[in-house]
C-alpha cells in the first residue's frame, strides 16, 4: 500500500505543472497560488477527520508561519514563471 501512496504522490506531483499552466489562462497567478494553498489545506484536515486522528494548530507557532509563508511565495513565483511561459536563453 506504501507503494502504490507513493506513486500516487508522484503522478500528482508530476501534473501539477500541466494544471498550472491550463488555470493560468483563466485567472492570475495570485488566485492560482490562494487556491492552491487552501485546497491543500482542506484536504489535508480531511483526511486527519477520515483517519480520526487529533487536529492541533499551534497559531503561535512562528515555524508554522515561516512555512506557511515560504510555501506561498514559492506558489507565487512558479505560477508566475508558468504564465510567463518557455523562454530560451541558449539562443541569444
Amino acid at each position: 500500500m506504501a507503494y502504490v501512496l507513493l506513486l500516487t504522490a508522484a503522478m500528482m506531483w508530476s501534473f501539477v505543472g500541466v494544471l498550472v499552466k491550463y488555470a493560468s489562462m483563466m485567472v492570475d497567478s495570485s488566485t492560482i497560488t490562494v487556491c492552491r494553498f487552501l485546497f491543500g489545506v482542506v484536504f489535508l484536515g480531511l483526511l486527519i477527520k477520515i483517519n480520526k486522528q487529533e487536529f492541533n494548530l499551534g497559531w503561535k507557532n512562528k515555524w508554522v508561519w515561516i512555512g506557511a509563508i515560504g510555501k506561498c511565495v514559492n506558489y507565487i513565483f512558479e505560477n508566475i514563471a508558468i504564465s510567463i511561459g518557455f523562454c530560451v536563453w541558449e539562443y541569444y
